[in-house]
């Protein structure tokens, strides 16, 4: 077959005899003659049998997220099945008699929920499964009815609101009763008020009301003992970029870690983190204006202009 050529498709067997390919838009075809534009050399664009996975290589390992490339891979070796870890069932609740939901008339003293949605948004992209996303009045009974039926049927219940000191937080007290508390407050700014609790073995996690707060609570806590649940490698799955920070950043109250919102830029030798905001639990738009968190450790006095800081981008 010296000096030879036939067409062939791409992904196709080599035909008996063949040792090179040449794309068809790096020739020119007169006739029964083919012109060549480009060198031919031995084993050119021929892709070798078992190239991409040797026999007995171990193809995924235990703990992996499963995305696209890994369905490719597994499906391009003729596996229709894996085992998977399920997905830990998880029930949310916002308490609280000011909240109101999408289509109800916005009143003086009311605010729409906000929290539900988006916990039930976090819980999705850490890999658990909601089966029951609920708005709970400030009513005690009501409140204990919830947590129990929840406890009942789910691996997680989760709670935003209603777990500080007020005379309406009624989740400590109603834990305390049925259940057992593990830790109720955490030294972190904003999330300070954080209870996990257990009942009927299940984990109960209360996060603070404001919706900031409960955001970074479920990013420092709730998603990670949810990772771990899975047996995720990657228990933290975030993304870290070392950046410098543009401006000085004080803190008050040494003894808490404190999370700074921070938004990154690109400069042509480094990245920059631009504070945000330190404080403000409620105020959400901090959240969309930012691209991730600086942590400040507990017995640091805040961060001077021009330190090194790594940023904790948000899950995407």
């Amino acid at each position: 077959m010296e000096k030879q050529g036939i067409r062939i498709s791409t992904g196709a067997p080599m035909p008996k005899g063949a040792d090179a390919v040449i794309k068809i838009e790096d020739t020119e075809i007169e006739d029964k003659t083919i012109i060549l534009y480009t060198a031919l050399v031995p084993g050119k664009n021929i892709s070798k049998e078992g190239e991409d996975i040797k026999e007995g290589v171990q193809v995924l390992s235990k703990g992996i997220d499963i995305k696209a490339e890994h369905i490719a891979l597994l499906t391009s070796l003729g596996y229709k099945n894996v085992k998977v870890t399920t997905k830990p069932k998880i029930s949310v609740f916002s308490s609280g008699d000011e909240l109101l939901e999408l289509g109800d008339k916005l009143q003086p003293g009311k605010i729409y929920n906000s929290n539900t949605p988006m916990i039930t948004s976090l819980v999705k992209l850490y890999g658990g499964t909601v089966i029951r996303a609920e708005t709970v009045k400030d009513n005690k009974s009501v409140i204990e009815k919830k947590l129990t039926e929840a406890a009942g049927d789910s691996d997680v219940v989760i709670f935003t609101g209603g777990t500080s000191v007020g005379t309406k937080d009624y989740l400590p007290e109603i834990i305390k009763e049925i259940g057992n508390i593990i830790t109720h407050g955490i030294a972190q700014r904003p999330g300070a008020p954080v209870l996990i609790g257990i009942l009927s073995e299940k984990l109960i996690f209360c996060l603070p009301g404001t919706p900031v707060a409960a955001y970074i609570s479920f990013l420092k806590i709730v998603g990670i003992a949810i990772r771990k649940m899975l047996g995720s490698k990657v228990i933290d799955p975030r993304i870290e970029v070392l950046t410098i920070i543009s401006r000085d950043v004080p803190v008050s109250g040494l003894g808490f870690l404190h999370y700074l919102r921070v938004k990154v830029e690109r400069s042509e030798e480094n990245f920059i983190a631009h504070p945000v905001k330190l404080k403000g639990s409620g105020v959400i738009s901090s959240l969309t204006e930012s691209d991730g968190i600086v942590e400040i450790p507990p017995y640091q006095e805040g961060l001077k202009k021009g330190e090194r800081v790594i940023v904790k981008l948000f899950p995407q």
